[in-house]
């Protein structure tokens, strides 16, 4: 239900810069285009925009700051953003409008024959805030980064673009911009692989290595757009597997297919070196490309 629109989207972003030949792509086009679909589907004013993202990074990054500088700031924007998120909610209530979008569905959620309370609501709008403004930038970049220093498959996606569904799939699974998980503690004393983990002990899940096991892939080194059953664990699995996985699935796959109908190929421009970051999420900080359009 949202493909045609977010379609539109991309190809008005995409107008902004198809005639100059070059364009630093996670600006121009990795940033606004999730975003904006993020801000249509959630429903709070796109104004508020450029504030939630500043607000995500700050939790989420704080660049430049120590490890307790990060958290004290990610502390006040995470308050200056649950302020804001009220706001929204009690304009919302107080004009007695329902719109078709996550807040109306938010405040008329019941769960156990119980409406949420403002507090629940709030809580739920600042998760999908900082999921739904950040992994699909990061994912997108890393993404058509890759495509861009590797000629060989961005043609095989040109010649047939019928594969770039697999190769999203397949992309994510050999890039994994989401490739740590949330901290866990252990319960208990136990050993991995020789290493010894004490009760207590805080431990990062690395999600990627899943991505990359040769019991469960084939070959897992090589790219192959054309991968049989590719179970990768880029969004993670069970009961933790990401809510908004199929959206981001669709995001990926137009945000690629409307770059290429616009393109006829494209490469990372003469002396670029983009630097990717990790900050929970693994993207490139810039993606500056050069292009020829599709006349």
């Amino acid at each position: 239900m949202y493909e045609e629109g977010f379609r539109r989207l991309a190809d008005e972003l995409i107008d902004g810069f198809i005639a100059d030949g070059e364009v630093d792509l996670q600006t121009r086009y990795a940033i606004p285009l999730p975003a904006t679909m993020f801000m249509q589907i959630f429903g709070a004013p796109m104004e508020d925009l450029q504030f939630f993202i500043e607000m995500k990074d700050n939790i989420l990054k704080a660049e430049g700051l120590t490890l307790e500088e990060r958290e004290i700031e990610g502390r006040l924007s995470g308050d200056r953003l649950r302020v804001r998120l009220r706001e929204i909610l009690g304009e919302r209530r107080a004009a007695g409008t329902h719109q078709d979008d996550l807040i109306t569905k938010f405040m008329t959620w019941e769960l156990d024959g119980h409406r949420f309370s403002d507090d629940d609501i709030v809580n739920v709008m600042h998760l999908f805030v900082i999921a739904g403004l950040d992994t699909v930038t990061s994912s997108i970049g890393c993404l058509v980064g890759w495509l861009a220093t590797h000629p060989v498959h961005r043609q095989q996606l040109f010649d047939d673009p019928a594969l770039i569904p697999h190769a999203v799939e397949e992309l994510m699974r050999y890039q994994s911009p989401v490739n740590v998980g949330g901290p866990r503690w252990a319960t208990e004393d136990f050993e991995v692989n020789g290493v010894s983990v004490k009760q207590g002990d805080m431990l990062l899940l690395g999600w990627w290595t899943a991505n990359l096991d040769p019991a469960v892939f084939t070959d897992p080194l090589t790219v192959d757009f054309t991968r049989e059953a590719n179970r990768h664990a880029a969004y993670a699995a069970g009961r933790h597997r990401c809510l908004g996985s199929h959206l981001a699935r669709l995001e990926l796959r137009v945000a690629i297919e409307q770059f290429h109908r616009r393109v006829t190929d494209y490469s990372l421009a003469p002396g670029a070196d983009p630097q990717y970051k990790w900050e929970g999420v693994r993207a490139p900080a810039t993606l500056p490309i050069v292009f020829s359009a599709r006349q």
